[in-house]
């Protein structure tokens, strides 16, 4: 891991977070009293997103395991749009559910 002084990284932000946003290499940033650690917005989302899911109990054994499966053994899933509603069911002025729709007469 690259490591700069407050001076150099201040000299060249712009560069630096096109840099590391490109190359997806974090800097660690060296200052005289602490250290801090840039990284891109969407490597801190991954990172985020990753600690999300291991703080929920059997996450990390469980996508383990799935790593593991070969593909072909893995189940197929299609995303379908939901089908449309049957139109006797559906207000044809408002396109309303007619369940709704009567419960507003009253």
């Amino acid at each position: 891991m690259t490591t700069l002084n407050v001076s150099e990284a201040r000299a060249n932000l712009y560069r630096l977070i096109d840099q590391i946003a490109e190359s997806h290499q974090p800097v660690v940033i060296a200052g005289k009293r602490s250290s801090a650690v840039l990284v891109s917005t969407e490597d801190w989302q991954a990172i985020q997103e990753t600690l999300s899911l291991l703080a929920v109990p059997g996450m990390g054994k469980s996508i383990k395991k799935g790593m593991a499966e070969p593909l072909a053994k893995s189940a197929r899933y299609t995303i379908t749009s939901p089908r449309p509603a049957h139109s006797e069911s559906r207000d044809r002025r408002h396109g309303c559910p007619a369940r709704h729709r009567s419960a507003s007469r009253t």
